[in-house]
This record gives C-alpha cells, sequence and structure tokens, in this order.
C-alpha cells in the first residue's frame, strides 16, 4: 500500500532541509505517518520550552534554522494514549524503523530523538550525508 501526506504534513515539509523532505517522501510509500513539526521560530520553540515539550530554548534546537534540520512525526493512525502507552511506543518505533531504513538507502546520517535520549519519539534530525555535517542557519522565520 501506498500512502501520502496530507495538507498539515505538506505545510511542515517545506520548511524542512531537502534531504530530510527525500527520506520522507520516501517513507510514506511505505508508513502512513503525518509531519506535525518542521521550522520552529522563536516564540514556538520558546512557548515549547515553557510547555515541557523541548529542553532547549530558541535557537538551541535543530528546528530553529532554516531550512529546518529537524523534524517531529507521528505514526498514523495516531490515538493521544500513544505518547504514554507500550502501544504507542511501538508504533513509534516501526516508524521509525522505516524512516530510518531509507535514511540509510541514501546516504543520509539521521537521529531519532527517542534512541538518541530515551524521550523524544517523534523527534528525526539530520547529522550528516555521505560523512559530511549539515550546518544550522539559525532564522527566526515568521512562516512556521
Amino acid at each position: 500500500m501506498s500512502y501520502y501526506f496530507g495538507k498539515r504534513s505538506k505545510r511542515n515539509l517545506v520548511t524542512c532541509h531537502s534531504d530530510l523532505i527525500e527520506v520522507f517522501e520516501n517513507a510514506i510509500k511505505r508508513i502512513d505517518f503525518t509531519v506535525i513539526d518542521g521550522h520552529r521560530n522563536k516564540d514556538r520553540q520558546n512557548e515549547y520550552f515553557l510547555r515541557g515539550v523541548t529542553k532547549v530554548k530558541f535557537p538551541n534546537s535543530e528546528h530553529n534554522g532554516f531550512p529546518s534540520l529537524a523534524a517531529d512525526c507521528i505514526p498514523c493512525p495516531f490515538r493521544s494514549d500513544y505518547w504514554t502507552s507500550n502501544e504507542g511506543k511501538k508504533k513509534f518505533e516501526e516508524m521509525a524503523v522505516i524512516i530510518m531504513g531509507e535514511a540509510y538507502k541514501l546516504g543520509i546520517k539521521l537521529l531519532w530523538g527517542y534512541a538518541a535520549w530515551g524521550w523524544d519519539l517523534p523527534h528525526f534530525q539530520l547529522v550528516s550525508r555521505n560523512g559530511v555535517k549539515y550546518e544550522k542557519k539559525t532564522m527566526d522565520f515568521e512562516g512556521s
């Protein structure tokens, strides 16, 4: 079965680095998921910090670059209990295996937040492509 991105995902993807878009476009052919966040401007990043969604303030997140070097994704269909349930963790893991596999095929080193620091299930961020590290260009882009 082949899936496709809805309006929300498309709106968030256009704020992301082209390599992240390429990974997700390959992955969506294999598993259904939504891109819930791409670039975060200063206000959004600091709001998420205050709410405990993230542990860093602007401009210290890979979401704060433009284009964004990070995006948050959730499996579809999604239930709110997925944030805390074992079933939800399993759904995130299934999605991450596909996304990370597609990145590997493209020579892109991608970090999954949950594997990296034990929380942040939806977070994926670019590290390097064919050994070349990505440079974050911090920008408070108001369109996000």
